[in-house]
């Protein structure tokens, strides 16, 4: 199926690809099962600040649980002293 991409007033049809990367199609297969009844694969999270992986996916985690890795990328401290 084509994807229509609109641009300043026409559109482009671009072609779908037709190949799926397979750690992507293994963990979308995690989410759609029954949790616990899948070997999901090794997850790397990376979020910007703590929580946010909480935040963003929160209600997935426990789908991969033991094969997730989560990542903060600050140590939480506010950008200016006096907050």
């Amino acid at each position: 199926m084509p994807v229509i991409v609109p641009r300043v007033g026409s559109e482009y049809v671009i072609e779908a690809r037709h190949e799926t990367d397979p750690a992507y199609a293994s963990l979308i297969h995690a989410f759609t099962q029954p949790a616990g009844s899948v070997h999901p694969p090794r997850v790397l999270l990376l979020a910007a600040h703590p929580d946010d992986e909480s935040i963003g996916v929160g209600g997935m985690l426990p789908r991969l649980a033991g094969t997730v890795q989560v990542v903060h990328v600050t140590d939480g401290a506010p950008r200016h002293r006096r907050q």
